[in-house]
């Protein structure tokens, strides 16, 4: 029985690396906490304020809703360049995990060094959260920064040489 040889001119995608998978779940998984978080607030402030009967209804998204909403959508905008390999995909991972790895220093300084502790609630989960958003941020920074995350991204260019030659 013969056996069916790939054509030369179909391309497969080139495999995923592992850091890459862990850094799509990592965001998929922030946004999915962000958008039930999110929900949830929104769901309670709509019903305090249709009790106490207020006409300003549609204004209940306050400046910390806002900036959710925005690191909301640049993490789908991640996901999706992280998804598709694409360069500044890479970039906003990034920066965006670098973002989360400041947030979490900021926890650690103000408990640690500053010694406000009245400033965070007494609860496991504040630290379990900022602990997690560290040690991932600073793996996503340091994997997304090795050689061979960046020839991985730079193998998968659209219209590049290795594509045009495959597809004349």
């Amino acid at each position: 029985m013969p056996t069916s040889s790939p054509s030369p001119n179909t391309s497969s995608p080139p495999k995923r690396l592992f850091g890459i998978i862990v850094s799509e779940s990592y965001f998929v998984t922030f946004l999915a906490l962000r958008a039930v978080k999110l929900i949830a607030d929104v769901d309670f402030y709509t019903r305090t304020k249709s009790i106490l009967n207020l006409r300003f209804f549609s204004y209940f998204a306050g400046p910390a809703k806002i900036s959710d909403l925005i690191i909301g959508v640049l993490s789908v905008c991640a996901i999706v360049g992280l998804r598709q390999m694409r360069l500044w995909g890479r970039w906003l991972a990034i920066a965006l995990a670098s973002a989360s790895v400041a947030y979490a220093s900021w926890f650690y300084s103000a408990v640690l060094i500053f010694r406000l502790w009245t400033l965070v609630p007494h609860r496991v989960w504040p630290y379990v959260k900022n602990t997690t958003q560290l040690g991932f941020g600073i793996y996503i920074v340091w994997y997304l920064l090795q050689p061979k995350a960046q020839q991985a991204f730079r193998q998968f260019r659209p219209g590049s040489a290795s594509e045009s030659d495959t597809n004349s």
